[in-house]
């Protein structure tokens, strides 16, 4: 399929039919080809040898591959020059059992400027003129990360499915946007605790949630989230603490019904200091 259509675009510059072109007519082949990139002077001096001032089907065709496999034995690099590839530590696999859809959309939501520009040239199947545009509008406003969301929006639809990338997004809007109680519960178990890894937790038995966990016991007598009932009272009347994303006050009691996932209960102080209690059945 390749070589046809190598083939094809040559003829289609070849108008007298001589098998043979000269440098701008092989630069048509290469723009064709969407090659423009390539110096068209550097080309002709490694394809035309003998500097007859034109190549032939046979001779291109040859250069042709081997680029192509030049470029298959090239390590993709990330921009601070260490390789692309599943020995680096902190890349992703395929394998959703390996990356989760989350943990893989995060990796290519977090990739740096330099990287995203190159990455979604060799990983999407985006048309020039849109990857031009996003590159355009990325650099103009590099601190709205677009460039970085469509390409984790491409990789993880392409590599998981489009249910997988709703869910990814869902998931990170939990920590890093607005989010509510519902988007929360919707989270299954395994994503919850990657959304939530490194987060302070504290478990308890089941049995103390079922009974029910009254607002300071749970802010503090019983999990250290907070450093005393006393700042535990203060920060609820300031009406600063919120369960599951909904606030709450000092009346609130912690049931079975605000478990996630039958095991997780979220605890929030503020926009950004979160905390897990943990329901153990054993």
């Amino acid at each position: 399929e390749g070589e046809r259509k190598l083939r094809a675009m040559w003829e289609q510059v070849d108008d007298d039919g001589n098998g043979e072109l000269d440098r701008n007519e092989l630069k048509q082949v290469l723009q064709l080809m969407g090659r423009e990139d390539l110096n068209i002077v550097e080309v002709m001096m490694q394809i035309d040898k003998d500097r007859g001032g034109t190549v032939d089907y046979q001779e291109f065709e040859a250069w042709w591959d081997k680029q192509e496999d030049d470029a298959k034995d090239t390590l993709i690099t990330k921009a601070d020059g260490t390789k692309f590839g599943k020995t680096e530590s902190g890349n992703v696999w395929l394998d959703a059992h390996k990356t989760s859809p989350y943990k893989f959309y995060q990796y290519w939501l977090n990739t740096s400027d330099e990287d995203a520009e190159k990455y979604i040239k060799i990983f999407t199947f985006l048309s020039r003129e849109e990857i031009e545009g996003l590159v355009a509008e990325h650099r103009e406003a590099p601190h709205k990360r677009e460039l970085q969301r469509r390409l984790a929006e491409e990789l993880t639809t392409m590599v998981h499915s489009r249910q997988d990338l709703e869910n990814a997004v869902t998931a990170s809007s939990i920590l890093f946007g607005k989010s509510t109680a519902e988007s929360l519960r919707s989270l299954g178990e395994e994503t919850f605790m990657e959304v939530f890894e490194g987060v302070p937790q504290c478990h308890l038995p089941i049995g103390d949630i079922e009974s029910g966990l009254d607002m300071v016991a749970a802010l503090s007598a019983r999990t250290g989230f907070l450093k005393s009932n006393g700042e535990a009272l203060r920060e609820l009347k300031q009406n600063a603490i919120s369960v599951n994303k909904a606030k709450v006050d000092d009346s609130y009691t912690i049931t079975e019904k605000d478990l996630i996932s039958g095991k997780f209960v979220l605890l929030q102080r503020g926009k950004k200091n979160y905390f897990v209690l943990v329901a153990d059945t054993d």
